[in-house]
């Protein structure tokens, strides 16, 4: 496991030291000698329904995804119920405080056991037949169990998922063979290691709908090519991109950390990220103060951290051309206030951020499909969607996808 010291590429040396090597090769427009030239990607991953159902059928069932905020679930009998892929899906906590996540689906003849999104209960009894389940799923009582003689309660428990959690963060993932959270997370879990996960507080929750494929929007998230020109008064006001450092991770994941703006006065901004003057006591990362990190948790998860306020957006795909933004603000300080107007400046801030993409992206995927385009073009600054896109045919497997979807396997410098 990697400690932070001088030696991590995600200490505040080493990204010092990236981001006077990123400006002086933007300042000599020089593509790096060592970094590979991208091969193209696919265009027909983003909008053929082909791609999608390998998608849905293999990436999404074998890999890590975040479903909750523990802060969604606070009491015994809190339950959060929801899709995931058209699977349904159930969260409890039980009256030890522990939280379970079942199929949310009686044993009997499948009827969905909690109608609500979320809820307090007592047990968890079927709409249909009215069989009834304890919060940890145990089959409790069935009406006329005598009709019944070869029912063994036992045997017709509800179907636990697999789960883990990472501090608050509720992973579940439908693999049993599956390499654990951790393992999947690696050098992640050490780069927020500082982010003290288990103390952090939800404040609030936000859901909506795109019409484009998930990929589209993670990309935009995944780089800042387009910052000056999509987000020329909210985002390129606060950092500079010229002072990115990029690192790639194994498993798809990626991190980046952007320089602020804050000792330029013709461009200096009020960073809501990482507002000033306020008394924390959780300390993060120096680098933290000095400039934006922002971390890509593959496969559809982006994490801008910042001392007061931090934001995770998770990507749910509906359709081949539609997706399910949902966004948790989360309080880092466990002992700061909640719902000042820090918090809310954050809040705002970052849903006209989403917005400004969103719109930027309108009707990408209509042009995508209906223009004929084979193949994207992927620069320097956008190594880290090729990355995720190599992760994603490393966990659908290149035999199952056809030739002409593929990305080509090119070594990148991964850590």
């Amino acid at each position: 496991m990697h400690q932070l010291n001088d030696k991590c590429p995600w200490h505040a040396e080493a990204i010092h030291a990236a981001w006077k090597i990123e400006m002086s090769r933007r300042l000599e427009k020089k593509h790096p000698d060592k970094f590979p030239t991208l091969p193209e990607i696919p265009a027909a991953r983003y909008v053929c329904q082909d791609f999608f159902a390998l998608e849905k059928t293999f990436l999404w069932t074998r890999t890590w995804l975040l479903v909750a905020h523990l802060g969604e679930l606070p009491q015994p009998g809190s339950y959060k119920a929801f899709d995931v892929i058209g699977k349904p899906v159930l969260a409890v906590r039980d009256q030890n405080g522990d939280v379970g996540v079942f199929f949310n689906s009686c044993k009997h003849r499948g009827a969905r056991l909690v109608q609500d999104d979320k809820g307090i209960t007592s047990r968890l009894n079927c709409p249909y037949h009215a069989w009834s389940y304890d919060l940890g799923g145990t089959l409790k009582y069935c009406p006329d169990d005598y009709d019944f003689p070869a029912l063994s309660k036992c045997q017709k428990n509800l179907t636990k998922i697999r789960s883990a959690t990472l501090g608050n963060l509720l992973f579940i993932c439908f693999d049993n063979n599956a390499k654990s959270l951790d393992c999947h997370l690696g050098a992640m879990k050490d780069m927020i290691s500082d982010v003290p996960w288990s103390e952090t507080r939800l404040y609030q929750t936000r859901h909506f709908d795109v019409d484009c494929n998930w990929k589209f929007i993670h990309d935009a998230f995944s780089e800042t090519y387009h910052v000056s020109y999509v987000h020329p008064k909210s985002v390129n006001a606060a950092i500079n991109r010229t002072y990115t450092a990029r690192l790639m991770l194994r498993n798809g994941h990626n991190a980046m950390y952007v320089k602020n703006r804050a000792d330029e006065k013709e461009m200096a901004s009020h960073n809501v990220f990482d507002q000033g003057g306020i008394d924390q006591s959780v300390k993060l990362q120096p680098i933290t103060k000095e400039g934006q990190r922002s971390y890509n948790i593959f496969p559809n998860i982006t994490v801008p951290v910042a001392e007061n306020l931090s934001v995770i957006m998770v990507l749910w795909p509906l359709a081949s051309n539609k997706t399910k933004i949902a966004l948790y603000y989360i309080k880092v300080d466990p002992d700061s206030p909640i719902d000042t107007d820090v918090d809310r400046a954050t809040v705002n801030a970052f849903n006209q951020i989403t917005q400004e993409d969103i719109n930027a992206l309108r009707g990408i995927h209509e042009a995508t499909a209906g223009s004929g385009i084979i193949s994207f073009v992927v620069g320097y600054g956008e190594q880290f969607i090729y990355n995720y896109h190599r992760e994603i045919d490393n966990i659908i497997g290149a035999d199952n996808i056809p030739q002409a979807l593929r990305v080509a396997q090119v070594e990148l410098p991964l850590i």
